[in-house]
Order: structure tokens, then C-alpha cells, then sequence
């Protein structure tokens, strides 16, 4: 379940650049890119997140909710402005 909104060209190439760092399912609720800090969020879930997990290789944060499920993720630095910062 992909909402219209994110079936647009940004949209499409922010989904595309995430998947080389990390699977996701498809059923994706919403999606918001940052770009002041070139952030993206993806969520999965209108649960509450309750904790978070950097992988920092990846550069992604996953969040959880209170059982454990994986609710939205971070992706920290998508198109790599501060990677020679």
C-alpha cells in the first residue's frame, strides 16, 4: 500500500536511493525528505515509537514500537551532502 503521494519522481528516487542501505516492506504509509538536513522517513505503521536503533554503517535509524515492530525508519545523510563533511 503506497499512498499517492508518493508516487511522484522525488519520491520514487528517494525510495530507490534507501534500498541500497537496507530491505523494506512495501507497504509503505508515508515518506517526508528533509532536505535542510537530507533526511528520509519512511513509516510504516501510525503506531508510536518508543526506542530507536542506529546501524551506523548504514547511516539508518530504525524505530520501534512497544512490541518490537519496526515502525518507521531514518535515513540519515540519503544523497551523502555531509558524507565529506
Amino acid at each position: 500500500m503506497v499512498t499517492t503521494q508518493l508516487e511522484n519522481e522525488p519520491a520514487i528516487e528517494w525510495l530507490e536511493l534507501a534500498r541500497k542501505r537496507f530491505s523494506f516492506p512495501k507497504d509503505i504509509i508515508r515518506i517526508n525528505y528533509q532536505a535542510d538536513v537530507d533526511l528520509l522517513v519512511i513509516g510504516f505503521s501510525d503506531k508510536p515509537s518508543i526506542r530507536g536503533n542506529l546501524d551506523y554503517e548504514s547511516g539508518v535509524i530504525f524505530n520501534y514500537d512497544e512490541e518490537g515492530n519496526v515502525v518507521s525508519v531514518e535515513v540519515l545523510d540519503l544523497y551523502g551532502i555531509y558524507a565529506d563533511a
